[in-house]
């Protein structure tokens, strides 16, 4: 393939990617701000959000936005477990992405090697994730401030680490390939769809989570 072909496919990529930007950096400029009332509990403004999620797909359909979307939920999943630890707990934390790759990494390899059912390695990834967590914040809590960080950011770059290295475990840097579709009875969300309402339903209750226990 020619350089001048290869450039097509990557110039309408950008102007898809725009015009999925656009209307969503509006909806950021009119939609009310949570922070000005999130200690008053729960409004009839947060149906605005609820209804932003539940229409966002239906409006834009194609599946790019739709995986764009996937991938937000997640970090947005990440966000709330960091702002348990550092907004509610009031600490820092420099190697949360760790944890992520621990519980990601236990699922997949689960799933592909075990032939575990991805609802039960979900719950595996959990607690194994979980249970590193717990030991390794044994000793790491007993720091404070910037030291707290460093020892963070340290276990993170081990992680990476073991990760590139490991490569009859992880797959090293190619990783691996294969991972099943998460179902639930039966159901497979083999789709970015209905990845999308999953991931944003997992938000959305653990925003509530997160806004009961007075951390948002």
């Amino acid at each position: 393939m020619s350089s001048r072909t290869a450039k097509v496919p990557q110039t309408q990529f950008r102007k898809r990617d725009l015009f999925y930007l656009v209307p969503l950096w509006f909806i950021s400029l009119i939609a009310p701000d949570p922070y000005l009332y999130h200690k008053k509990g729960f409004k009839k403004k947060d149906i605005f959000y609820l209804a932003v999620i539940c229409l966002a797909p239906l409006i834009w359909s194609d599946s790019h936005f739709h995986h764009l979307m996937v991938l937000a939920g997640i970090y947005a999943i990440l966000a709330l477990g960091l702002s348990l630890f550092m907004g509610y707990a009031g600490q820092i934390s420099l190697g949360h992405a760790a944890f992520f790759g621990i519980g990601a990494y236990t699922t997949a390899i689960l799933t592909t090697r075990y032939a575990v059912p991805t609802f039960l390695a979900f719950w595996a990834s959990a607690l194994t994730a979980a249970l590193i967590a717990h030991l390794m914040g044994r000793p790491i809590l007993k720091l404070k401030g910037y030291f707290l960080a460093l020892a963070t950011l340290g276990f993170g770059e081990i992680f990476l680490v073991i990760v590139r290295e490991s490569t009859n475990l992880t797959g090293g840097v190619i990783g691996i390939f294969g991972i099943p579709w998460f179902s639930v009875l039966g159901f497979s969300f083999d789709t970015y769809l209905k990845q999308y309402y999953l991931a944003w339903g997992v938000v959305t209750g653990l925003f509530i989570f997160s806004k009961k226990s007075g951390s948002l």
